[in-house]
């Protein structure tokens, strides 16, 4: 009986390194997203050169390709492959990690330069991205004009984060008497009512 124990307590200490290993690496979307931020500005003030891919110097989705490859993503090179990694999203429902599809100089109309998104202001019209440009790698917002008439589209690369629900009430607190002198009232989370019984 004795070997079977320390077997069995054997067996769990080598599988116990293993078994903590998996929870460290397991981490949510919104996580993800926000180590792509911390890995982005990791690299504000960087110089830009069409066609760099980094670490030193980026080009537009040189930049992208190199923050979202050190999580293990593998995006297109140039923004036009870009505008079709991942999944369109709209405006309304962008999400921390979002990449951004700019037209080109020459041609609004076509891809031609890329950023991530970082997130919105506390009034909701107005975001602000990460990128490279000719001014180096910078944060911007979409309010400035260049970026407003060029604005193509967005994609998703990772999964759509989580609904915020909150957390189910209890049963045994959906209905719970409140004692008050000479009077006793129901409470009804669920409908949101406190009749009077």
């Amino acid at each position: 009986m004795k070997t079977i124990v320390r077997w069995t307590l054997l067996l769990l200490l080598l599988a116990a390194p293993a078994t903590a290993g998996a929870q460290a690496d397991s981490v949510s979307v919104r996580e993800v997203a926000e180590r792509i931020e911390k890995e982005a500005r990791k690299h504000l003030g960087k110089r830009y050169r069409y066609g760099a891919n980094g670490p030193e110097v980026f080009d537009c989705t040189g930049f992208t390709r190199y923050v979202y490859g050190k999580l293990g993503y593998n995006l297109s090179r140039s923004a036009r492959d870009q505008a079709h990694d991942g999944r369109p999203v709209a405006m309304a429902d962008l999400q921390k990690g979002d990449i951004l599809v700019f037209g080109a100089r020459g041609d609004k109309r076509h891809p031609g330069h890329a950023g991530i998104f970082l997130g919105r202001d506390s009034t909701g019209t107005n975001y602000r991205f990460i990128h490279a440009c000719r001014r180096g790698v910078i944060i911007s917002d979409r309010k400035e004009s260049y970026y407003v008439e060029r604005y193509l589209g967005a994609r998703r690369i990772l999964p759509d984060f989580p609904e915020e629900t909150p957390p189910e009430m209890p049963d045994f607190l959906l209905e719970t008497p409140l004692a008050l002198p000479d009077t006793v009232f129901f409470v009804r989370t669920e409908a949101l009512k406190t009749p009077l019984l």
